[in-house]
């Protein structure tokens, strides 16, 4: 999935990915679970990292000293949507500020 921005914290890097605008299915959900009615901002808009699950994530199968190591990518699964909030009253998505 597109949008390799990211960052590094002490001991986590969090990616930034891409609103989906060309797949209307895909984005409906995200913008169900951002509780948005309409995308945010424009096509820069980007969900970071710690809002999805780790099962969201493809995985890479590759070989490594004669085992078969499976790694976790930055890349969603194709009709994953955002699920990993912390909603409250006064709760507000701003652009480049996750909360």
């Amino acid at each position: 999935m597109p949008g390799g921005h990211y960052f590094k914290a002490k001991d986590k890097t969090v990616h930034f990915h891409k609103l989906l605008l060309k797949r209307r299915a895909v984005l409906l959900r995200w913008l169900a679970a951002l509780k948005r009615e309409s995308p945010p901002m424009g096509t820069d808009s980007r969900v970071c990292s710690e809002h999805f699950l780790d099962e969201d994530y493809l995985e890479d199968k590759i070989f490594e000293s004669g085992k078969l190591v499976v790694r976790r990518t930055k890349r969603l699964k194709p009709e994953v949507a955002p699920s990993v909030f912390n909603f409250t009253s006064k709760t507000k998505l701003t652009k480049g500020v996750c909360h």
